[in-house]
């Protein structure tokens, strides 16, 4: 797997066997993301403050990207919008 920082959104892609994924939703201002029909996210929205969440279970990686429901709620509501695995070789 490879993992990026780059833009405030979050995309993820599979090419050649190798999943890639670009987060950077830690709250700084969003940029909206031209989506391309490569990318592996199925929820696309113009605000995606989010995390994620890798966790290692035997052969393979578990990861969850975790947002912010409503970004304009007083009080944030976290969501589990995006999970996959990847399997070691």
């Amino acid at each position: 797997m490879v993992l990026a920082g780059h833009i405030h959104s979050y995309e993820r892609f599979l090419q050649d066997g190798i999943t890639y994924l670009v987060s950077g939703g830690g709250g700084a201002t969003p940029k909206l993301t031209q989506r391309d029909g490569r990318d592996l996210y199925m929820f696309p929205s113009a605000v995606n403050y989010h995390y994620v969440r890798l966790l290692l279970q035997e052969d393979k990686l578990v990861a969850e990207m975790i947002r912010v429901a409503e970004p304009s709620a007083s009080v944030p509501e976290w969501e589990v919008r995006d999970r996959f695995e990847v399997k070691a070789p």
